[in-house]
């Protein structure tokens, strides 16, 4: 995200200038961020309240614009296709109503 999108690098000050996908801090946050869609996939029902709190804490501390979910999510699904092997239309199709229903829990708190 952080190449193709250098402007999200804004909200990541605790990376301390290091946005390379290799380091630490980066992998880090990358694996909390795929536990909360992981635990958000085992139970998409409660979806809603799973991404509460992030949604309330990215709208009112780290204020940041929920447009770079979706450049987030789009990110995710090119390194998922990229990494998971067998990658059809059917498996593309579910993957991005999955991310675009996480990006719109996440986003509750804006509206």
């Amino acid at each position: 995200m952080f190449v193709v999108y250098p402007w999200t690098k804004r909200y990541f000050g605790k990376f301390g200038g290091r946005f390379k996908a290799s380091d630490p801090v980066v992998m880090e946050h990358g694996a909390k961020v795929m536990g909360k869609m992981q635990v958000a996939a085992k139970d998409p029902e409660k979806i809603k309240e799973i991404f509460e709190y992030l949604s309330k804490r990215h709208s009112d501390t780290i204020h940041v614009d929920p447009e770079n979910f979706k450049l987030l999510g789009s990110c995710m699904l090119v390194e998922m296709a990229m990494t998971k092997g067998d990658w059809s239309p059917e498996i593309e199709a579910i993957n991005r109503k999955f991310v675009d229903v996480s990006i719109a829990a996440l986003s509750r708190k804006y509206h």
